[in-house]
């Protein structure tokens, strides 16, 4: 019984690609361990403890500061997912986001709005920027059949120095080298959530991201035109077959995509923590788990969510290993190990569906040979028992 119910796991994608992920992090997590030694023999193995215990260290306060980080990582990696699903694989969600983000804090801070719905419309104006950014690589690959990994990278060094223009041309603060703070209407509401986790940020953006997360599962998994986004991007040949049009479907796929990335920099960027955008020459930080995320929550909504919640877990535990003297980026590194490990997944699926092969055909031998035991081996028996029939006959005649 255990073994069909096994072999029936086996057959569901969403259980083996659980067992990959948790697989990918135990060694990650196994080889920052050493690492963690090595750079401080004797001192690692406490610290790497004080990590796992990440945020929660300090109840709802750190449990509400995990929700607070998550949440950009929830609309970055959805963004990805969302992307991968469909056969594309969009590199350019940190130039969406950062274009959101500015777009977020230019109307936050410049237009004078009601408060009951500034943040909205700068929310809006941010998804609909991101979804203006994925246009060009989004035509160039349904058009053209333009790699859309070149041209969405192309497109996040274009966001850095658009991004750096925009703000120093029309809403600096230049003493101290970031842009101006939005408004306070701009601010997004925390809707009773200060009230659950007193003393935090976290606010209605990560609301907002679950419903989010469900409307993505919703449009992929359980609507025809998810099936047609998903069916052109991994075979547009099959795709045209079916009479889809892959052309729009490339586009929305990547338009929908941008549009997650965009929101996620506009939610961002209106909370009463950050309500500031700095210049800089690289990507902007708070984007930087978007593919991790989707990777390890193999590119499924719920996978990303949970991912989300992890990668902000161990990053709000970098802060309390600092006092054993390492740095922040150990979480990073511990991090890119992980997410190294999950690239194996299709190695380890391999190992996982031959152990299954095998308990099967080992399963299947024990049968056989228990049928055979059981069946009869007296060469006399049948021989005798057509004597008897043939007599019963004879005397019934």
């Amino acid at each position: 019984m255990f073994k069909q119910r096994l072999t029936k796991l086996s057959n569901s994608a969403g259980f083996v690609n659980l067992v990959c992920s948790l697989v990918s992090i135990f060694f990650g997590l196994i080889i920052g361990l050493l690492l963690m030694e090595g750079f401080k023999p004797g001192v690692g193995i406490r610290a790497f403890f004080v990590l796992l215990k990440g945020g929660l260290q300090k109840g709802r306060y750190g449990l509400g500061n995990i929700l607070y980080y998550m949440t950009p990582i929830v609309f970055t990696g959805l963004s990805v997912a969302f992307s991968n699903q469909t056969g594309i694989f969009n590199m350019g969600v940190s130039g969406q986001f950062a274009i959101g983000a500015v777009t977020s804090v230019l109307i936050g801070g410049m237009l004078d709005l009601p408060k009951g719905i500034h943040w909205i419309v700068c929310i809006l104006a941010s998804g609909l920027m991101g979804v203006i950014w994925s246009l060009p690589p989004a035509i160039l690959k349904a058009k053209y059949d333009v790699n859309e990994i070149i041209t969405t990278t192309m497109t996040n060094y274009i966001s850095i120095y658009t991004v750096n223009e925009l703000i120093t041309r029309f809403w600096f603060n230049k003493p101290m080298g970031v842009s101006a703070a939005v408004r306070d209407t701009a601010l997004m509401p925390k809707v009773g959530l200060d009230l659950l986790f007193p003393g935090t940020n976290v606010n209605i953006a990560f609301l907002l991201a679950i419903v989010c997360a469900f409307l993505v599962y919703f449009l992929l998994f359980r609507t025809s035109f998810g099936y047609g986004l998903r069916a052109v991007g991994f075979n547009r040949e099959a795709g045209r077959y079916m009479g889809i049009n892959e052309v729009k479907n490339i586009m929305v796929s990547m338009l929908i995509s941008g549009f997650l990335a965009g929101v996620g920099g506009g939610t961002t960027f209106l909370s009463s923590m950050t309500k500031t955008i700095p210049i800089a020459e690289a990507a902007l930080v708070d984007s930087a788990n978007a593919i991790p995320a989707a990777l390890l929550g193999a590119s499924s909504p719920a996978g990303v969510f949970v991912a989300a919640f992890f990668l902000a877990y161990l990053n709000c535990g970098a802060m309390y290993i600092q006092t054993y003297g390492y740095t922040s980026e150990t979480v990073d590194l511990i991090t890119s190990v992980i997410i190294y490990f999950s690239a194996f997944s299709l190695a380890i699926r391999f190992l996982f569906d031959n152990f299954i092969l095998n308990s099967s055909a080992r399963s299947s031998g024990e049968n056989n040979a228990n049928a055979l035991a059981d069946s009869p081996t007296d060469p006399e028996g049948p021989v005798q028992n057509t004597d008897e029939a043939a007599e019963a006959e004879g005397g019934d005649t």
